[in-house]
């Protein structure tokens, strides 16, 4: 990502009975909403991360965990690497 722009995340899940809630991390610390992190549920079994105006701080390992009444999903990742 060039510096400033917006980075989206997409995590989507396979699972009977479907994913209800999706947890974010970033380098293994969990994401929760703020200015610049925006999570949503955007429909059954998927959800997004957009990292607004990146900076060179928000380089690292971006990863998301399903989760339903029966179990939690694999973590799957993605690296960001912001140029300056």
């Amino acid at each position: 990502m060039v510096e400033g722009s917006d980075a989206e995340f997409y995590c989507r899940t396979e699972a009977h009975p479907v994913a209800t809630q999706y947890r974010w991390f970033k380098d293994g610390r969990q994401i929760n909403n703020s200015g610049y992190n925006v999570i949503k549920q955007i429909s059954h079994g998927e959800s997004e991360l957009t990292v607004k105006q990146t900076n060179k701080s928000n380089a690292g390992q971006y990863s998301c965990v399903g989760e339903n009444d029966v179990a939690i999903g694999l973590r799957k990742s993605a690296f960001l690497v912001v140029k300056c």
